[in-house]
């Protein structure tokens, strides 16, 4: 009975994360197209938010929103081939990108 943006997903999925795959926080990007539901809850969590700007009729900036105002995401990417470049500084070796 939860939605997004409400920080408790995150949580559940950062436990579960670290608990089943040892995958932490800091090295978990979340992307989506919505500053609020997407970038903000993924910043509660820990995560990275990357915000895909590919499509400017999904794009959500929520610029009327005071959580979204000075919000900054991990990254902005415009097509999903770029999130390959993203994984390598997160800690994601060779084996893993080219899977």
């Amino acid at each position: 009975k939860r939605a997004k943006p409400d920080p408790a997903l995150g949580e559940t999925i950062a436990r579960r994360l670290q608990s089943q795959f040892r995958i932490p926080r800091k090295e978990t990007i979340f992307i989506g197209n919505d500053m609020l539901k997407d970038i903000w809850s993924a910043q509660q969590a820990g995560f990275c938010g990357v915000l895909f700007a590919g499509d400017r009729h999904s794009l959500r900036l929520r610029l009327d929103d005071s959580r979204c105002r000075n919000l900054k995401p991990y990254a902005v990417v415009t097509s999903l081939s770029q999130i390959r470049e993203l994984l390598a500084p997160l800690g994601a070796d060779e084996s893993q990108l080219s899977s």
